[in-house]
């Protein structure tokens, strides 16, 4: 009589995907945040595929448990991220999708300046020539500032 002796079955690790964002939500437009996906089961290899609603994003490798993806720019608007685990070899590792992570990113709060007129002399006789100055303060100042006098422009400075 022959005996067969076979090798048991591998036993399979269950492998969830928990997904994390920063910076935290809600962030002002233009955004870059890092989606960070956490395998866990001891020695998961595979790849993540990360998604905003089912649009691909791209896949990065696990490395140490740990999948990255850095996005850059985003506009202000709602985004529903999810991660999807899959492992190189799905006889010791199951494959997993992690819980979506709704994410904000509001638009730029409206700067508003007030230019402060200022010209010499106060009065002249005419013909006579002024320099108008219109100094504004922080960003503003690199954008350009149009004279008045009743309807005509009297020039961009």
């Amino acid at each position: 009589m022959a005996y067969v002796v076979t090798a048991a079955p591998p036993v399979v690790s269950t492998t969830p995907t928990a997904l994390a964002v920063t910076p935290v939500s809600p962030v002002v437009a233009p955004a870059s945040p890092t989606l960070k996906a956490t395998v866990t089961g001891a020695g998961a290899a595979g790849l993540v595929e990360f998604f905003n609603g089912t649009t691909s994003l791209g896949t990065s490798p696990v490395a140490a448990g740990i999948a990255t993806k850095a996005l850059v720019g985003l506009g202000a608007g709602s985004y529903n991220y999810k991660a999807v685990f899959t492992p190189t070899n799905a006889a010791l590792f199951t494959s997993s999708t992690s819980l979506v992570v709704a994410y904000t990113v509001s638009a730029p709060a409206a700067v508003t300046t007030t230019p402060a007129l200022a010209g010499s002399p106060v009065s002249a006789v005419a013909p006579a020539s002024r320099p108008l100055r219109a100094p504004l303060p922080g960003a503003a100042a690199a954008r350009p500032v149009e004279f008045f006098h009743t309807a005509p422009c009297l020039g961009p400075t």
